[in-house]
């Protein structure tokens, strides 16, 4: 079975997808050909037309049997351009297979088309004034970052009201909001150089906080069933016939 050696090696040699080659990507995939059938592959990289990662799939898109192949990066929509950083746009690039036969992607058949739905297009459903769609952009923006952890909470959450632990949760809960995201929030609109984004900090901050409590609440549920099995065990050795009888 592999231990992802070759891709382990470009990682620790310090290289990406413009320097990862392409027979390392190739050998370490082979051994899960089978998981990608049927699959849309998600592959983000900075560059598409220099990226190993991107080229593998795209000239293997058949015989891998995908269903899409999708990259986004942070780019020009102009070809010659993905590369001199001077650009702004987020863009996707999609490729659904060959269409003319000759099983070798071209241009024509990898749709290029700018990211849309961030957080100035939100903020301007509600207010068409610049200035209110800018301070709302940038408040989303740090608010954003709350994504990446609050799926870990939610999961904690869940399993501690699922073992009755009710009174965790929502101690928690305030702990979060009260010592936290109200406090930060406070001290940011108080600071020399206010602004939304750093206001908007004050929720992830809370759920990284709500993320220890949780971590450790959780350890400490560990070590207490240990010793409650510990203590079964004991007295199941230290009276025979109990153990007998059960």
């Amino acid at each position: 079975m592999s231990k992802n050696g070759s891709l382990g090696k470009a990682r620790d040699a310090k290289e990406d997808e413009f320097y990862t080659q392409l027979n390392d990507i190739s050998n370490e995939l082979k051994y899960y050909k089978e998981h990608f059938k049927g699959k849309t592959v998600l592959c983000n990289c900075d560059d598409p037309r220099v990226s190993n990662f991107f080229h593998y799939f795209s000239y293997n898109f058949e015989t891998l049997g995908l269903k899409k192949l999708i990259t986004t990066c942070y780019k020009n929509q102009e070809r010659d351009l993905f590369s001199q950083n001077n650009s702004e746009k987020a863009i996707s690039l999609e490729y659904c297979g060959e269409k003319n036969g000759s099983k070798v992607p071209t241009v024509e058949e990898i749709g290029i088309k700018e990211l849309q739905g961030y957080g100035d297009f939100l903020a301007s459903i509600f207010s068409k004034d610049k200035a209110v769609v800018e301070v709302a952009h940038s408040y989303l923006k740090a608010y954003s970052i709350d994504t990446l952890f609050v799926s870990f909470l939610f999961c904690f959450t869940g399993y501690f009201n699922g073992f009755v632990k009710t009174g965790f949760v929502m101690a928690q809960g305030i702990i979060g909001a009260f010592c936290v995201r109200i406090p930060v929030s406070y001290a940011m609109s108080r600071s020399s150089d206010p602004s939304l984004f750093r206001i908007g900090l004050a929720t992830p901050c809370s759920t990284l906080l709500q993320i220890v409590l949780c971590v450790s609440m959780f350890i400490i549920s560990l070590h207490d069933s240990h010793k409650v099995l510990h203590d079964k065990a004991y007295r199941r050795d230290a009276d025979p016939a109990a153990g007998a009888d059960k």
